[in-house]
């Protein structure tokens, strides 16, 4: 796990450097995100399984909190104009505009004031929780803990209506990035493969709606805030709506999930051992 989480810090550090000569590059700002997701989701995983609590230091949370108001905003600017091309250019897209400037302009000064200094001591603590937990078979433990986790989820009724769903995909994604880790630290094989990347299929899934969703809700509160005064023609047309996702589908998708986990359970357990 040490060497994974060092690969992840020293990217992290990379794209930083790149963004400071390069800051409007979004390719670098959505990587970025994903590498503080992953260094998130570890956090996670660590105090679930015990160790001493440990989060984000606030100086890579405020980054990543700001890298990701620029992604949303860029995301919503370009899916605007796609769910109702009228009232998104009379209504929304000037302010959407001075958002997305504005918070280009906080994470610009996030970017600038962060001390790598800072990422160091937080990389010693890291190490220092995985240390601890590596003694007792973390890799075991892992599996164990994503089929509980998982096993929870496809236990439970969904609603999507619920505040609960975004704390659920949250959680589908922060598992799906321990089992990519299990894939490439431990070369798990081909079934454990297919289990991420069917999980990860349903993160991307369920990510891409929840961006239409937010994005809908806000530009209905917005068409409600200017009543009458709008033309009939820039009203959001009603079937662009993006209609909710399959819940059974999904709790099926994650018990199959499960049963896949509990099927290769032995052998990943084996070799886990063996590799410790």
């Amino acid at each position: 796990m040490k060497h994974y989480l060092d690969a992840l810090l020293l990217e992290l550090k990379h794209l930083i450097r790149v963004l400071r000569l390069k800051p409007y590059e979004q390719t670098c700002i959505h990587e970025l995100r994903l590498i503080l997701k992953r260094l998130q989701s570890f956090t996670f995983l660590l105090n679930l399984l015990g160790a001493k609590k440990i989060h984000l230091s606030k100086p890579l949370n405020k980054l990543f909190l700001a890298a990701g108001k620029v992604r949303d905003l860029n995301v919503q600017l370009a899916l605007g104009p796609k769910i109702a091309a009228d009232f998104w250019r009379e209504q929304m897209q000037p302010l959407w505009l001075l958002r997305s400037e504005s918070a280009m302009k906080k994470f610009l000064r996030v970017l600038k004031g962060f001390s790598f200094r800072q990422m160091k001591r937080f990389r010693q603590r890291l190490k220092c929780r995985v240390r601890k937990l590596e003694k007792k078979q973390i890799f075991v433990q892992m599996v164990t803990l994503i089929r509980q986790e998982l096993g929870k989820i496809s236990d439970s009724p969904i609603h999507v209506e619920d505040k609960a769903w975004h704390k659920l995909r949250i959680k589908l994604k922060c598992i799906q990035y321990w089992l990519e880790f299990l894939v490439k630290t431990l070369k798990a094989g081909s079934s454990y493969s297919k289990i991420h990347q069917t999980l990860k299929n349903i993160t991307e899934n369920l990510g891409q709606w929840h961006d239409r969703v937010v994005l809908m809700q806000q530009m209905k509160n917005k068409q409600n805030g200017v009543g009458r005064k709008q033309s009939q023609g820039s009203k959001i047309d009603q079937n662009h709506l993006p209609a909710n996702p399959s819940t059974n589908g999904l709790q099926e998708q994650i018990g199959l999930l499960v049963a896949a986990l509990k099927a290769e359970a032995h052998h990943f357990e084996q070799g886990a051992k063996n590799y410790v």
